[in-house]
């Protein structure tokens, strides 16, 4: 009910009619002559039900959002989501510690992530990101192509923010990680590469990795029998390929550069053919002329046959 440019009389007729329940109970329960304008039952309404409001949620409220012990980790994430839907102007900074201190490390993906500083991106494989099972509608399209995958282009098409902890307490680092979700299969669960390792500020050794924490330095070793295990499935896994005999001989011509333009035959030798040069005719007829007669004095270096190549 919108009302404007009315007595208190007219306010105080339609306001009861506003009421439900508790709040009509409340507005019976006024003594007689006791309220004296509108705007003062408006100011005791509002202080009476000042804890029936229902507040606006701001970024702190996700600190509320926790973990539960058995709760997994697809289903924390819908949570995690849908509460950061219910804010506006989202502080990016204490959504990302919101997240990260009320996660439970897991282990279950642990085993069989690549650390490769030669990627430039953190890649997830999607048999693994079926395994966690998360919700589909957490990835975001993107269409950008990494290279690297059987040494050709494969057109990445969503991503995912992922939280990964490294390291074993109270040594561990947390950072969240945008993870390119790849439709090809490999013996690995996830890559990491050099935009987490530089997060971590991570020293990297073929035999385990060294990060700083807020508790001193962290360390992660590398599995020599699951490496071994990768390799040997991603050699088991790989195709075989038909090698075709093809006619090569188109490809052993040495295609040549044309010139963009006509080139002007020149004769060192007037009235020899076979002893030209040619010369590009956006020359001036001076600087042409310098030209000619520069190598024309110098003709008799030209190597005009291979008979007379001098050989050592």
């Amino acid at each position: 009910m919108l009302l404007l440019q009315v007595s208190d009389a007219v306010m105080y007729r339609a306001f009861p009619t506003t009421l439900r329940k508790a709040a009509h109970s409340w507005f019976k329960s006024l003594q007689s002559k006791s309220i004296h304008s509108f705007a003062q039952l408006s100011d005791l309404f509002q202080k009476h039900f000042v804890s029936s409001r229902t507040w606006r949620k701001n970024s702190a409220s996700l600190l509320n959002v926790v973990q539960e012990r058995n709760e997994s980790l697809s289903r924390y994430l819908g949570c995690f989501n849908a509460a950061t839907l219910e804010i506006n102007n989202m502080d990016e900074s204490v959504k990302y510690t919101a997240f990260m201190r009320e996660l439970r490390p897991t282990s279950k993906f642990a085993f069989r992530i690549l650390v490769d500083n030669g990627s430039s991106a953190e890649v997830l494989f999607y048999e693994a990101f079926q395994k966690m099972k998360i919700p589909p509608d957490c990835l975001r399209k993107i269409d950008t192509p990494q290279y690297g995958f059987s040494n050709h282009p494969v057109v990445c098409e969503e991503i995912i923010a992922l939280p990964v902890t490294v390291g074993a307490p109270p040594t561990q680092a947390k950072l969240m990680l945008d993870f390119v979700v790849v439709r090809v299969p490999s013996a690995y669960n996830a890559i990491l590469g050099r935009t987490s390792l530089n997060q971590l500020r991570a020293v990297v050794s073929t035999y385990h990795m060294k990060f700083p924490t807020e508790n001193g330095v962290g360390e992660v070793k590398g599995d020599q029998v699951v490496a071994r295990q990768c390799y040997m499935a991603s050699c088991r896994n790989r195709a075989n390929e038909t090698l075709m005999i093809e006619d090569l001989r188109d490809e052993t011509k040495v295609k040549k550069g044309k010139p963009s333009e006509d080139l002007i035959d020149i004769e060192l030798y007037p009235g020899n053919q076979e002893k030209i040069v040619r010369v590009g005719p956006g020359l001036s007829d001076d600087l042409k002329l310098k030209l000619v007669d520069l190598l024309q004095s110098y003709s008799d270096i030209f190597t005009w046959t291979a008979c007379r190549y001098a050989r050592d």
